[in-house]
């Protein structure tokens, strides 16, 4: 029956004088029997653009470099690549030798410490007394701060490797494996890299990780100079298959002589499920101005382009000159935002058109 219907459709369309007019008459009854779809003509925006290739990169504006400051071998991960962490979070594991002496030095100085406090107190009591002299008490008091130093100094080199107040007292206690210190984060952040492997062995003062600080991610892009000349720096920019939206930070004066490319850094304006090193289409903006033509709208009959536009009575074809703009068209004139225009039924309308099923 749809057959039958729609060869009196065509029947009708290509004996009324209509089309000569560039117009085809259809009832709305038509439009839904042959699933005729048609869609407003939109702006360009920057999510209707030239797609390029892009990576996702950490802030080039606020990234911590993490440092081991033992030489040691790492021995574990304990934060997934990505994660966000708060200051004080362990990321890895390292067993050192330097940390097995300084665990060595530190107990030592806890005991000559806990002595030079018992030496000092026991000579308090006796100067009180009268039965020493202030001269002796003095150079206990000195040897008692000595120790002290001495203690702080290597307190301090265990918390430069992590060590929190409940690890020392492990440690003190015998509770804790000599030679394990510790790397963390001494920022807020997301681990953003991962500069060794487990096994590798580290330089005292050797780059382990990366934190990327609380801010939003990067993308960097080389571009061709034929699609740079209208990038402004600030201008919206987005990703094609997430529709995240990014402001284009920084756009490099110096071309690449091999590649005829230039490079591009934008930020996202907002959190992204995105990753660090992944490889995305980056949607740059139209250079200049118009409306976006759907593809699914355009017909080709040997050099010429034309769209159909819904009219109170049917549909009118127009000829329109149409430049690429990533999957879609970008037109200048003869189309207006807001027209209608067949997004759905387009090939039947040009078998319409030029006759009983003339050919794409």
């Amino acid at each position: 029956m749809k057959s039958v219907h729609l060869f009196l459709l065509l029947i009708t369309l290509i004996t009324s004088p209509l089309l000569k007019a560039q117009t085809l008459a259809l009832t709305q009854a038509d439009i839904a029997r042959h699933g005729i779809a048609f869609a407003p003509v939109k702006g360009l925006d920057a999510r209707t653009g030239t797609r390029v290739p892009a990576r996702v990169i950490n802030s080039p504006q606020r990234q911590s470099t993490i440092i081991a400051p033992y030489a040691g071998i790492l021995e574990k991960w304990r934060v997934p690549l990505g994660e966000k962490v708060t200051t004080g979070t362990v990321l890895a594991s390292l067993r050192s030798q330097q940390i097995v002496d300084i665990q060595q030095q530190w107990l030592a100085a806890n005991t000559l410490l806990d002595q030079a406090r018992f030496e000092r107190q026991k000579d308090q009591q006796l100067f009180a007394a009268g039965i020493i002299a202030a001269q002796r008490l003095k150079q206990t008091k000195a040897d008692y701060s000595r120790a002290r130093f001495q203690q702080l100094a290597l307190t301090e080199k265990l918390q430069q490797a992590g060590f929190n107040q409940a690890d020392l007292k492990q440690l003190s206690s015998g509770g804790m494996n000599p030679g394990i210190y510790f790397i963390v984060a001494t920022v807020d952040g997301r681990l953003s890299q991962r500069r060794v492997d487990t096994g590798d062995y580290l330089h005292a003062n050797s780059p382990v990780a990366a934190l990327q600080q609380s801010t939003l991610p990067w993308i960097r892009a080389q571009i061709p100079t034929s699609l740079a000349g209208g990038l402004q720096v600030g201008q919206a920019l987005s990703i094609h298959a997430t529709k995240d939206p990014l402001t284009l930070k920084q756009k490099d004066l110096q071309v690449n002589p091999g590649t005829q490319t230039l490079e591009i850094l934008a930020e996202f304006n907002q959190p992204t499920a995105l990753m660090t090193g992944q490889i995305v289409s980056l949607v740059l903006p139209p250079s200049e101005s118009g409306v976006l033509v759907p593809a699914s709208a355009v017909v080709h009959t040997g050099d010429e382009t034309r769209v159909f536009v819904r009219t109170p009575t049917g549909v009118e074809v127009r000829q329109l000159e149409l430049r690429p703009v990533g999957s879609h068209y970008r037109a200048q004139r003869g189309i207006a935002i807001g027209e209608e225009l067949v997004v759905s039924g387009a090939a039947l309308l040009k078998g319409l058109q030029l006759g009983l099923g003339g050919d794409e």
